[in-house]
């Protein structure tokens, strides 16, 4: 009786964690992994003081996430933004917790695997109906497209491939079977993912071909799904499935743009081997990249692992997935899953999200739990171990939930290290002088903030320090050279001071006005010759031309020199 109380209550605390993930964002926000942390931390030194002894598995698994955790925290000593780092740190924290603790049930997991289809087809069900009323839709869609729980189409589509895939290997009857692959084949459609689509149907094209097992089944999929996309390009060629299927091409705007950040952040990854930290590659995005785009992360995990943690860590952790790939004692299942997993990854941010890091956990192949007997010193660390990361966890998430309830101030005062919070109550705040304060002591941990720049330019600029407004408004610049719109607003100052110096008879500092506005078109032109042909090419085309007003300014100021001389 015991042992079966054992096994449950091992069993329930993983797929309350994987379920938790899931449906709570994906795992994406920092809160959600403070309270996967704090219950995998608190489980495992319970475990330790229950059974008296320490259980760990000694893989090659076991080495590479304890590596790819680690890091976040190691890295913080150099990143970008130290604060940051941090939260990275307890973000992935409950990865390392949950591989061990998912060690202890190796033979059970495949009851986690087993609710896989079930949990997809209930998000997939209530999505549907809650897309359905405007004051829930925002919840579990973007643009019209389905992203169920995870707020994300695209990693969401992958979830539910990966649910079907478990549905068509499982044992379930054939009604059964018909049932969930109908609901996630729906919720795949539903997603628009145009990524997801393609590796759908190569995979099931593939099973038909090489697996006999599962020939008909899947060949009946393909044929119907084949039979129901010719019937909605004759019937329905101007809808939204059919626009976005006749956009699938290597030559789409979004293919073109993943391409231009991974040509972007392939020069800071050779620039910094060692990794950037957390949202380090966020906060010099704007200063390397070629071309218009605002995103977080890179849409290219693995490049996005080098970009946080450094090149080794990353290849190690794809190198672990195509371990298991390989191994010849791995389920035919789990081959075609984790490579689904890898090779969308490659497209997308899928392991920001932790609940799909759990989800892969769950196929890798796992090593043999060994156990050693724990000494007081053992128990003494694992106490301090344990009250360090819940406070610290505790912290970050708080500060991280205040953060995405928009309480950007409570954010901030509540964990100091959300580097996040505190930019956004600087953006804003009404007060020059409480901005400027907020600048400063972001400058004091991180130079790469556009923003600070343009707040002390302008505390410059209302104090008629021309001189200090000129050098901090071109570092605003330098930060962020696609932004015309800070261009035109450098050039409208100099403008309104350089007449204001004429009105005072200061022809010196007018003409230092002037011709600092002569210069912009000059700036401009450096930009573009560093603009790559991608960039061109893509929906968010870049604006490097200043507006028909700016030679009227530039005739009207030299006419009023001239008149002064």
């Amino acid at each position: 009786m015991k042992n079966q109380q054992k096994i449950e209550v091992n069993y329930m605390i993983p797929a309350a964690c994987m379920v938790f993930s899931i449906i709570v964002a994906g795992g994406y926000f920092e809160y959600a992994s403070a309270v996967l942390a704090i219950v995998g931390v608190a489980f495992t030194v319970y475990c330790i003081f229950k059974e008296r002894a320490v259980s760990y598995v000694r893989d090659y698994n076991t080495i590479v996430l304890f590596i790819f955790t680690i890091m976040y925290l190691v890295t913080a000593m150099w990143a970008v933004d130290s604060g940051m780092a941090v939260m990275g740190f307890v973000k992935f924290l409950p990865v390392i917790f949950f591989y061990g603790i998912m060690c202890r049930i190796e033979k059970d997991s495949e009851k986690l695997i087993g609710i896989l289809p079930v949990i997809g087809v209930l998000i997939v069900f209530f999505s549907a109906i809650m897309m359905q009323f405007e004051s829930l839709k925002g919840y579990v869609s973007v643009a019209g497209r389905m992203s169920g729980s995870f707020q994300y189409p695209n990693t969401f589509a992958l979830f539910l491939l990966i649910c079907l895939i478990v549905a068509l290997y499982s044992n379930d009857s054939l009604r059964h079977k018909a049932v969930y692959i109908l609901g996630l084949a729906i919720g795949i459609i539903c997603t628009g993912s145009r990524t997801v689509w393609i590796i759908t149907f190569g995979t099931l094209l593939i099973l038909a071909l090489c697996n006999r097992k599962y020939r008909k089944l899947s060949c009946c999929i393909v044929i119907i799904g084949i039979v129901a996309i010719a019937i909605v390009l004759i019937f329905a060629g101007n809808s939204w499935f059919a626009m976005r299927l006749k956009s699938i091409s290597l030559s789409s705007s979004t293919f073109l743009g993943r391409l231009l950040y991974a040509k972007d952040a392939m020069k800071l990854i050779l620039k910094h081997p060692f990794g950037l930290g957390y949202y380090g590659y966020y906060f010099m995005e704007q200063e390397i990249q070629t071309g218009v785009y605002s995103v977080v992360n890179v849409h290219n995990e693995l490049l996005q692992m080098a970009l946080d943690i450094g090149i080794i860590p990353a290849v190690l952790f794809e190198g672990m997935i195509l371990r298991s790939v390989f191994l010849k004692k791995q389920l035919s299942r789990n081959r075609v899953i984790l490579s689904i997993i890898a090779i969308h990854s490659l497209f997308d941010y899928d392991f920001q999200f932790i609940g799909m890091l759990f989800v892969m956990l769950l196929f890798l192949d796992y090593g043999k739990q060994q156990t050693f007997r724990v000494s007081s010193l053992t128990y003494s660390t694992a106490i301090i171990f344990a009250i360090v990361s819940i406070s610290l966890a505790g912290i970050c998430g708080i500060s991280n939930l205040l953060y995405v309830r928009g309480a950007y101030e409570k954010a901030y005062a509540y964990g100091k290290m959300n580097t996040m919070a505190q930019i956004r109550q600087m953006e804003s705040e009404s007060e020059l002088e409480k901005s400027v304060s907020i600048a400063n002591s972001i400058l004091k941990r991180n130079k790469h903030v556009p923003a600070t720049y343009s707040t002390l330019a302008k505390k410059y600029y209302s104090d008629g320090n021309i001189q200090n407004y000129i050098i901090y408004e071109l570092k605003a610049i330098k930060l962020q050279p696609y932004e015309i719109n800070e261009y035109i607003d450098y050039v409208n100052s100099l403008a309104k001071a350089g007449t204001e110096y004429i009105d005072n008879n200061d022809v010196e500092s007018a003409k230092i006005c002037l011709d600092r506005m002569k210069e912009v078109p000059d700036i401009l032109s450096e930009v573009e010759k560093q603009t790559s042909d991608i960039a061109w090419k893509i929906k968010d085309k870049p604006d490097l031309t200043m507006p028909d007003e700016y030679d009227e300014l530039i005739k009207s100021m030299e006419e009023a020199l001239n008149e002064k001389k």
